[in-house]
């Protein structure tokens, strides 16, 4: 009994026959002459995963996978859609990345926003980027930029003081008062003579006969000093 040795192996029955035996192998299983061994189903005389697909042997059976760019449906592969070339075929938000996988796509938030990527919310960088000393912090979309205060100029990524008195083209003092520099800003103080408020200055009430003070006048391009009495 050719049998008892168990010639076929685990993945086979024996059949003892006269001077000889026979093995039914299992499925995914082929006599070879002696035993059961695996029968590589993906040899290329019988591959049965069809085109545009991988079939890769395994022990006792074997595995169909589809190729790059291609997608399963019901038993073929198909080329894959790229939903990220049309915004009708995917739900990412305006201010998200969509990324193509085979069958299916991502979304993810650009940097300076937060959300799942279908819904982006812009990130406010204002609340907690610190600019430097006499900037004030603009929020934008996705980002955030530092700007000088009024009054200071950007030097090396520093907001310096500008001198407004510097030059007649940065300030509004008018001709006959003087400019005062100060952190931030300016002040304009009219001249001996002239009154006002340094934006404008005039001489004409100071030279009014009910003015009883020691008055400065500009007559005929001289200055006269003359008390009303």
């Amino acid at each position: 009994d050719e049998c008892s040795s168990n010639p076929c192996g685990s993945q086979g029955s024996c059949t003892n026959r006269l001077g000889s035996y026979e093995c039914n192998c299992n499925t995914g299983y082929t006599f070879d002459g002696t035993t059961c061994s695996d029968y590589n189903e993906c040899s290329a005389s019988s591959n049965p995963c069809g085109s545009n697909s991988v079939c890769t042997n395994s022990v006792g059976s074997y595995i169909c996978s589809c190729q790059n760019g291609y997608v399963r449906s019901g038993s073929s592969c198909v080329q894959d859609t790229d939903e990220c070339s049309n915004s009708a075929l995917n739900n990412c938000a305006s201010d998200a990345v969509c990324t193509n996988h085979v069958g299916s796509f991502s979304c993810a938030c650009k940097t300076g926003f937060v959300g799942n990527g279908v819904t982006c919310t812009d990130v406010n960088e204002c609340e907690k980027s610190s600019c430097v000393t006499n900037a004030e912090c603009i929020n934008t979309p996705g980002s955030y930029h530092c700007q000088c205060l009024t009054g200071y100029v950007d030097i090396n990524s520093l907001c310096a003081d500008l001198n407004e008195c510097g030059s007649p083209d940065t300030n509004t003092c008018a001709d006959s008062a003087e400019c005062t520099n100060t952190a931030g800003s300016y002040t304009c103080t009219c001249a001996d003579g002239f009154e006002g408020d340094g934006f404008v200055c005039d001489q004409s009430k100071l030279c009014m006969p009910n003015n009883r003070v020691h008055l400065y006048c500009d007559i005929f391009m001289r200055s006269l000093s003359k008390p009303w009495g």
